[in-house]
């Protein structure tokens, strides 16, 4: 199956300013599921410089720096990418990751980063807990029970501003934007 993807951020300066480096994050992971078939990536205004490396986790980063003030910042993405897999449950889990809560072992440390907690609400807390007791706690489950509920329950909306919104905040209205 091929996707064709367009992304735009856009954002804007009350007075000139001038920009860090920047490191952009947005070329996708090519492994034996998927496929980047074409990548074009608009930056304005325009960079000084630009490189494309990987950082250490094997991602692709793309740096950008700037020399003269600015008003604004646009990134605009354009790319078509190829899924590979046609079923998207062709995997094992590990033994230790079938039953939530999953036990981090030391192979999952590089993530550990990722998994520290924040303030959580406790209606989060409630929401997941009983989803999962609704599956028995089967990971896989829970995932799929997740997705559906988002899907039928929740509705997307645009955000151009704002802090990022809370998954309380989403609980309650039901609402919320990727």
């Amino acid at each position: 199956m091929k996707f064709l993807i367009q992304h735009n951020t856009h954002y804007r300066y009350s007075r000139p300013v001038i920009l860090g480096p920047q490191d952009l994050r947005f070329y996708p992971r090519e492994d034996g599921s998927l496929r980047v078939i074409n990548f074009q990536l608009n930056i304005a205004p325009a960079p000084l410089g630009r490189n494309d490396h990987q950082d250490l986790e094997g991602n692709r980063v793309t740096q950008v720096w700037f020399e003269n003030e600015t008003d604004h910042f646009d990134i605009q993405l354009n790319m078509q990418v190829e899924t590979l897999r046609h079923n998207a449950f062709d995997f094992i889990l590990e033994p230790e990751a079938e039953i939530l809560p999953i036990n981090h072992v030391e192979d999952f440390i590089i993530t550990q980063g990722y998994l520290e907690r924040i303030e959580i609400d406790d209606t989060v807390t409630a929401f997941a807990t009983e989803l999962a007791r609704s599956v028995n706690n089967n990971t896989l489950d829970f995932l799929n029970a997740l997705n559906q509920k988002l899907f039928t329950d929740y509705n997307p909306i645009h955000r151009d501003s704002g802090v990022p919104q809370s998954p309380a905040h989403t609980l309650q209205t039901r609402h919320g934007a990727c």
